[in-house]
């Protein structure tokens, strides 16, 4: 895990909204085997380093992130999409968030029997 992923982890676990929910289930792109719902994945879709004028100097990179809300009921993946949303507008110490994408799309899975509600960051 990144220096980056650590502190979007930690923001998001920052919550009591967040934690009340999912406890500290927050994970890179897939929920482990056996472990129940809710939880949060998340996905860097990409980094983009930002340029200085002396070049890549900055430092700073601008990451899209996904991050989907997993729970066994439509309304509940709703109410924690909405609790992430509301995190992603608090400002962090080592970065800023920009929703994308919100409400973001939905989807069912129907093999897990699991709702998501998908939103898009820009951090």
């Amino acid at each position: 895990m990144n220096i980056f992923e650590h502190d979007l982890k930690a923001h998001f676990q920052a919550s009591s909204a967040i934690r009340d929910i999912v406890g500290n289930k927050i994970y890179p792109e897939i929920i482990p085997e056996r472990t129940t719902i809710p939880a949060i994945t998340y996905t860097i879709i990409f980094g983009e380093p930002r340029n200085s004028l002396d070049g890549f100097t900055s430092g700073l990179v601008n990451y899209q992130v996904q991050m989907d809300c997993w729970c066994a009921a439509y309304e509940a993946a709703m109410m924690l999409a909405r609790a992430v949303r509301d995190q992603a507008n608090i400002p962090y110490t080592t970065f800023n968030t920009v929703i994308r994408e919100y409400p973001g799309q939905s989807d069912y899975e129907s093999e897990t029997k699991r709702y998501r509600r998908m939103l898009s960051l820009s951090c």
